[in-house]
């Protein structure tokens, strides 16, 4: 038994209240209502419907069937265009992406929007605009139409825009005019406000006095001028609480004092920095006359060892110089290792062997084994 038997039966002839039987079949009363009032079981015939994880193809040819239309081309992507045939026959090219948005025959919908109005319609439109036709015939909507507006303004006009509810421009321009004067005299009437409290509040905090109130000319209203004085008796005129700053002649003393201030730090931080330049030329001095006098010292201990220093110059301990012994051996060695007494290798080392055959005592490599 459907559900629609069961409605009939327990409501009909049982007389069960509707409430009841909405509530123990899951359904609405309304929906219980409307297949009471019917006189047989209601037909679900459901078409096809393409779902959102369908191909793109699929999806784009159920949007086309829905219009009463055939896509006759191939879809290759979104932005490419594809041939569609409407249902009166028309042949063209649609884009998928305006086919979803419901972008649909071009002709078709010039043919469904267009309508002719009669010279009658088009009379009875400017009338309630409290206008008058002067126009005595017409022939389509693109004629222009000659009208007098209820402010005797002439102006031409084609029925299609009439149709679509335009009117005289003079009398829009005079509208606009109004409301723009209108916004414009409630901004300044604000902006006034507003630039003189500003104005009172900066005057207070720098202990200045606003002594009037000059209006500007009608093109200007949009700012307001007002005279200041300082506490020194300077006076000068400020536009709106924007342009407003300090005295500019208590301004430019104060930038006189710290010009002169600058001035004086500059000169002192030179006068360091030439300082700082003569102690260096006396400390490098010193170092130079050091790095002599170590070079002069490097000698005798070169002589003192039995050798000579071959190097030219003295830069610092541990920089390697150039030496020759009394062997003639030449050998790269810092000035700190040869004040430690650290002299040839090749030497102390023929020496050591030397002393040991004087000594009787073997090396390892005459040591033979038992």
């Amino acid at each position: 038994m459907d559900t629609w038997e069961t409605i009939r039966i327990r409501c009909r002839r049982d007389g069960e209240k509707i409430k009841v039987v909405a509530r123990d079949l899951g359904l609405a009363p309304n929906t219980v209502r409307k297949y009471l009032r019917q006189d047989g079981p209601p037909k679900h015939a459901l078409k096809p419907r393409a779902k959102r994880l369908d191909p793109p193809a699929v999806i784009l040819r159920q949007i086309v069937a829905d219009r009463k239309g055939k896509m006759l081309g191939t879809y290759l992507g979104e932005r490419i265009k594809v041939l569609i045939r409407c249902a009166q026959g028309h042949e063209w090219s649609g884009v998928p992406h305006h086919l979803r948005k419901g972008i649909f025959c071009k002709r078709c919908s010039h043919r469904e929007t267009a309508h002719r109005l009669s010279l009658n319609e088009i009379r009875a439109r400017v009338a309630r605009r409290h206008g008058t036709l002067l126009t005595s015939t017409y022939v389509n909507q693109s004629q222009r139409l000659s009208i007098r507006c209820e402010r005797d303004h002439l102006f031409e006009m084609t029925a299609g825009n009439v149709s679509n509810g335009r009117w005289c421009r003079s009398c829009a321009l005079m509208r606009r005019g109004k409301a723009k004067r209108d916004t414009h005299n409630a901004r300044t009437a604000a902006i006034f406000k507003v630039v003189f409290a500003g104005c009172a509040t900066f005057a207070a905090r720098h202990e200045l006095s606003i002594t009037a109130f000059c209006p500007l000319p009608r093109r200007q209203r949009h700012q307001a001028r007002f005279l200041f004085t300082c506490a020194f008796g300077h006076s000068w005129i400020v536009m709106d609480s924007r342009a407003v700053s300090v005295c500019r002649r208590c301004e430019r003393d104060f930038d006189e004092k710290l010009q002169a201030a600058r001035r004086v730090r500059v000169a002192r931080r030179a006068r360091e920095r030439r300082a700082r330049s003569d102690r260096m030329i006396q400390i490098q001095a010193c170092r130079d006359l050091f790095k002599r006098g170590r070079y002069a010292g490097l000698h005798q201990i070169a002589s003192e060892l039995g050798g000579e220093l071959l190097s030219e110059s003295y830069q610092r301990a541990h920089d390697k110089m150039v030496w020759r012994c009394k062997r003639g051996h030449e050998f790269l060695a810092s000035a700190h290792s040869v004040s430690q007494r650290h002299w040839c290798k090749r030497c102390s080392t023929k020496d050591v062997s030397t002393d040991r055959a004087r000594r009787g005592i073997q090396t390892p490599n005459q040591r033979t084994s038992c």
